[in-house]
């Protein structure tokens, strides 16, 4: 009798426990009025989300102050009102395999925030999976050590990652077709091929530290681009040859009636700002961005970019903007976009010394550059080589 009623007493603490746990409602910490559940935390609690843990009918649901917080597969099954929800100051969050739902609901997220992470964990490429349209994604101050192929592709109006600390972002890590797409102040160690791609209204990828990207990592078409203010510390192969500006055929408002059907007559141009780069290793082949041809010389603005100041680094790309006027150094076979996008860059450029002393790139150039003539006028050859001392001449061919 006694070891019955024993067990009796094990199983209602279980019970009740159980009940607490899977409730959301139930925890001290979390409020829910209506349909709107908010969680704040003392830093210490973990919370483990399931299809069980939220009220039937959800609108918004805010956690924040926590040591840790788990969306387990199919979290949110049957939540097709949910319109904000919002991450914060979590030490650790993860994401399970379709944490949202195994399958796909109808519904529209108006706002989707994860802000001051310390550690993100996709478990898996398919988190995101079967996530519902959003309106505005904001991940700010999240750390990630590893992006699993297709581990960040959301279907959003606008998505902005800023200010986050990323090891790896892998194959296809990151896919957005969002109208405006923003990737600032972010720290990246290495941006592997084909990593960010997508295609975008407005794309902005500024102000970032990547100690490493590879060969066409990122591979974006837009309308309106803005690539300026990173450092890339070391790269291989051509890392920017996919980024895409390009023109866009748009309906023209005044040639159809409201009834009549739409003619895409006007073709919107693109315009692509590169400003303020810094590359600290540097060969012509970061500069291989046939998309730059798309651009209007009106709507292209190239200026203020680094280099080392290393006469065999900017060579070749010295001989290509500045010595194309010899007979034996005539510009290779490019179209005339992409030489112009070579020239700006070259023009406008700045180079760095040891010291971290700056130099205007075509000052520096022409300082260290010496053209040689060999043979005679039947078969006179021009070589163009890296001096063994400064030229004091500046010289302007």
């Amino acid at each position: 009798m006694g070891e019955n009623r024993a067990l009796l007493v094990t199983f209602l603490v279980c019970l009740i426990s159980g009940d607490v746990l899977g409730n959301i409602c139930s925890l001290s910490y979390c409020k829910c009025e209506d349909s709107d559940v908010s969680c704040q935390g003392g830093n210490k609690e973990e919370l483990k989300l399931t299809s069980s843990s939220l009220p039937s009918s959800l609108l918004t649901l805010s956690l924040t102050n926590m040591a840790s917080v788990t969306f387990t597969t199919n979290s949110f099954a049957g939540q097709e009102e949910l319109k904000e929800l919002s991450l914060e100051n979590i030490e650790h969050v993860v994401l399970e395999k379709f944490c949202y739902s195994k399958t796909e609901l109808s519904g529209h997220i108006t706002h989707f925030t994860m802000e001051n992470i310390k550690h993100f964990e996709l478990l898996s490429g398919n988190s995101f999976d079967n996530f519902p349209q959003i309106s505005h994604v904001v991940m700010r101050k999240v750390g990630m050590k590893v992006v699993p192929t297709g581990g960040l592709k959301l279907y959003s109006d606008t998505m902005l990652i800023e200010n986050c600390e990323i090891g790896e972002l892998t194959r296809e890590s990151i896919y957005s077709d969002s109208q405006t797409f923003i990737f600032i102040n972010n720290k990246v160690k290495i941006i592997k091929s084909q990593a960010i791609s997508g295609s975008n209204n407005k794309f902005n990828f500024s102000g970032n530290d990547i100690s490493k990207i590879e060969t066409n990592a990122i591979s974006v078409a837009f309308l309106s681009g803005d690539l300026s203010r990173n450092t890339f510390h070391t790269h291989t192969g051509t890392p920017l040859r996919d980024v895409g500006p390009e023109p866009v055929c748009m309906p023209d408002q005044t040639a159809y009636n409201y009834d009549d059907p739409v003619e895409y007559k006007i073709v919107a141009t693109p315009a692509f700002v590169f400003e303020g780069n810094y590359f600290p290793q540097f060969s012509l082949a970061v500069l291989d961005l046939p998309g730059a041809q798309n651009v209007p010389l009106g709507s292209l603005t190239i200026r203020g970019n680094k280099v080392p100041c290393e006469c065999q680094a900017i060579k070749e790309l010295a001989v290509l903007a500045d010595f194309d006027h010899l007979e034996e150094n005539e510009r290779p076979d490019m179209e005339f976009g992409d030489l112009i996008f070579k020239k700006e860059f070259y023009s406008s450029g700045m180079c760095v010394g040891e010291n971290g002393e700056e130099v205007r790139l075509k000052k520096f150039a022409r300082s260290w550059l010496e053209i040689t003539e060999t043979g005679d006028e039947d078969s006179e050859n021009i070589e163009i080589t890296c001096a063994d001392s400064q030229i004091d001449d500046d010289w302007i061919p």
